[in-house]
């Protein structure tokens, strides 16, 4: 023991310096910080994704609580880790400076320390990655800051207090090891695999949604009408297709826009069929051709017979379906009511014959 007055060497027990005859303050003890070799604290912290890093906290408050009867929360010390490192290292580093001060330079800084902890786990929260790898390298980075202030920890606790930490592996860390090596290998093919299976999934979506977007293309005056005696078809809607199922799709359609068009040209529409009957238009759909009559009232739509259909039916109107059948292209008559929303749908080539 020395005196701080005149810097004589004294005996341990002295309480008056015999040289000066200054008292000699009586030396406080150290807190017993938490102890651990830096390895074992870097492979806790690994395999536990960080949270190892808030039982340390944890149990460091909580010695400094117990050494000077304070009223702090650990935990929330612990919880909060980053709003309050600061004050740790600063005591912990203070603690180890007193017995050797190589502690006290610059590079043992407690705000440097607690400045390089604080941006580096907000990098390695901040890392949005797949890779299982990864996210331990940057973890064991993260702490480095924490792994310098444990050395100090781990100095001051065998001057102070005769602990000292062993740094070799134990056989049940050896084996933790092992299951957690396993464990990355595992997660990280498993990553993988899931990684091919949605690439395969969104490609396939790409290509349906491709094929939808044409679907949705517009078709010059296209109205597909709900109708049970009509063949049901969901082309393509969700369905994969092949570039050739694709381009008869759009052969068909353009090959419908045409027939319509023509028969419109020919037929000098709206054309009235009787006192209460006008057929008003002719449309194309991906699946057939649709001529529109409007009724006035005279009857139901579901009302309408063959006889009827086959007085509403003109002989060129009849040639057409004859010829569009030819061309293997459905042709139905729509009957409406002008003031409803009532509709009845005819296939028109049996009363054509």
């Amino acid at each position: 023991m020395e005196c701080k007055n005149c810097h004589k060497i004294l005996s341990e027990s002295a309480a008056i310096c015999d040289k000066c005859g200054s008292t000699v303050p009586e030396e406080k003890p150290e807190i017993q910080y938490y102890s651990i070799s830096w390895q074992r604290f870097l492979f806790l912290s690994i395999i536990t994704f960080g949270l190892f890093e808030v039982f340390w906290f944890y149990k460091n408050w909580k010695a400094v609580k117990k050494f000077e009867n304070s009223k702090i929360i650990p935990l929330g010390r612990a919880v909060f880790a980053i709003l309050n490192c600061y004050w740790l290292f600063k005591r912990i580093l203070k603690s180890a400076g007193r017995l050797d001060n190589q502690w006290n330079a610059s590079f043992y800084s407690p705000l440097l320390i607690a400045i390089s902890y604080i941006v580096l786990v907000m990098i390695y929260c901040e890392i949005n990655t797949k890779s299982v790898y990864l996210m331990c390298l940057m973890n064991a980075i993260s702490i480095a800051p924490l792994l310098i202030v444990q050395q100090a920890a781990n100095y001051s606790n065998e001057k102070n207090h005769q602990i000292v930490v062993k740094n070799e592996f134990s056989v049940l860390t050896a084996i933790v090891f092992v299951f957690f090596a396993f464990f990355l290998f595992t997660a990280q093919e498993s990553d993988h695999l899931i990684s091919s299976v949605n690439d395969v999934v969104n490609k396939m979506n790409s290509e349906v949604n491709g094929n939808d977007k044409t679907s949705e293309q517009p078709i010059s005056s296209v109205v597909i009408p709900a109708q049970e005696q009509k063949p049901a078809v969901d082309y393509p809607n969700g369905t994969p297709i092949t570039p050739s199922q694709q381009a008869d799709f759009e052969k068909k359609s353009n090959l419908m826009n045409l027939e319509a068009k023509r028969i419109k040209d020919k037929l000098a529409l709206p054309r009235k069929v009787n006192d209460v009957t006008t057929l008003i238009d002719v449309t194309a759909s991906p699946i057939s051709i649709t001529y529109h009559y409007e009724l006035q009232g005279a009857k139901h739509p579901r009302e309408i017979t063959d006889i009827d259909l086959k007085n509403f039916l003109s002989p060129d109107i009849c040639q057409e379906v004859i010829n569009l059948n030819t061309k293997s292209i459905f042709a139905e008559a729509e009957f409406s009511i002008k003031s409803t929303q009532e509709k009845s749908f005819f296939p028109l080539l049996k009363d054509c014959k």
